[in-house]
């Protein structure tokens, strides 16, 4: 029963933060640097690894679609079945969890290392608010990065699935490339771009709540590095799921 109380209470915490947020993010001064520099960090740090991931998650999603379309004679069709597995979800989940991981560890790892030596104390007694000047700019960073790399790998991983396509399974690129794009509707793509707008307020947010909360000592910087990470990822494949339902139930 206390547990429940505890974990009650700390989702409270949690909205509260979460607003908090937001309202600062929307209102008085901002830092704008500080934001440039998030920007760089989160976007193009993880440039690499998100265009690694989509290269082998196209590759090795249009090899088993196809090998399992060959068992019914329809391999031609593989395109329309890839671009949307990797648009509408492949795509942005697998660069949230990507993010997450990388990201949302960094974010939890600093800001808990800035609570451990009293740099947010110092902040806080300087009149400032540390959510304005420590949240809200990787908040915003993530927010705008995260959908470009979604982007980013979507492409790459169609690259990597017409490659397959030319070299194992004998479709040509001519068939795939039309079969991808032709099958997309304004829909699909929708849900490609707010799921990973979703999904970077989800990362941000969990690493900055868990870095802000963390217990002041070194094992607390561990400890809130690793919730950070475990929490943004079970709330990616929850959203995930509540995202693509209401979308159905929108769009059919």
């Amino acid at each position: 029963m206390r547990l429940v109380r505890q974990g009650i209470f700390r989702f409270q915490n949690f909205l509260q933060f979460s607003w908090h947020a937001f309202i600062q993010s929307i209102t008085g001064k901002q830092y704008i640097s500080d934001t440039i520099h998030q920007l760089d960090r989160v976007g193009m740090g993880s440039l690499f690894i998100v265009v690694l991931t989509g290269l082998f998650t196209g590759m090795v999603f249009t090899l088993q679609t196809g090998v399992g379309l060959q068992r019914f004679g329809v391999s031609h069709s593989v395109g329309k079945i890839v671009s949307i597995g990797i648009i509408k979800e492949l795509g942005p989940v697998l660069t949230a969890l990507v993010f997450a991981g990388r990201v949302g560890a960094g974010i939890a790892s600093q800001i808990s290392s800035m609570v451990v030596t009293e740099q947010i104390d110092a902040i806080e007694a300087e009149g400032i608010d540390p959510v304005k000047r420590v949240v809200v700019s990787r908040l915003i960073a993530c927010l705008i990065m995260l959908p470009l790399l979604t982007m980013i790998m979507d492409a790459v991983a169609l690259i990597g699935g017409a490659i397959i396509c030319t070299n194992y399974l004998g479709v040509s690129t001519t068939v795939y490339w039309s079969d991808t794009y032709g099958i997309l509707e304004g829909s699909d793509l929708l849900m490609g771009i707010i799921k990973p707008i979703v999904f970077g307020v989800i990362v941000s947010l969990c690493g900055s709540f868990y870095g802000m909360t963390a217990e002041r000592d070194a094992r607390g910087v561990g400890h809130a590095t690793t919730r950070a990470v475990v929490v943004s990822t079970i709330l990616v494949i929850l959203f995930d799921f509540v995202i693509t339902k209401v979308m159905i139930v929108i769009f059919g």
